[in-house]
């Protein structure tokens, strides 16, 4: 799925089975910002349940979420560095 907020603060909502085992199965957040949008994670999904990476090749430049057990990619962040994204960002 391809995710895109409105002006202001945005809620994207993720979780378990919401992605896929491959980075071309999981949502895709066009616009997020960090410290103005959050992540709904799901239950029972934590935050610290995830990985979160930064992107190579044809995701250089993105965020990458991924389940930290199960390996299932959840969302793709565009454009956004995974430096700059934390707990803060997650409800």
């Amino acid at each position: 799925d391809t995710l895109t907020g409105v002006t202001g603060r945005d809620v994207f909502a993720i979780g378990n089975g919401t992605g896929g085992m491959t980075l071309e199965m999981a949502d895709v957040i066009t616009d997020f910002v960090s410290g103005e949008d959050v992540i709904d994670l799901m239950p029972p999904l934590g935050y610290d349940g995830l990985v979160i990476s930064a992107g190579t090749e044809a995701y250089l430049g993105d965020t990458l979420i991924q389940n930290r057990v199960t390996g299932e990619f959840l969302a793709v962040l565009k454009g956004v560095d995974a430096l700059s994204v934390s707990g803060t960002d997650f409800i």
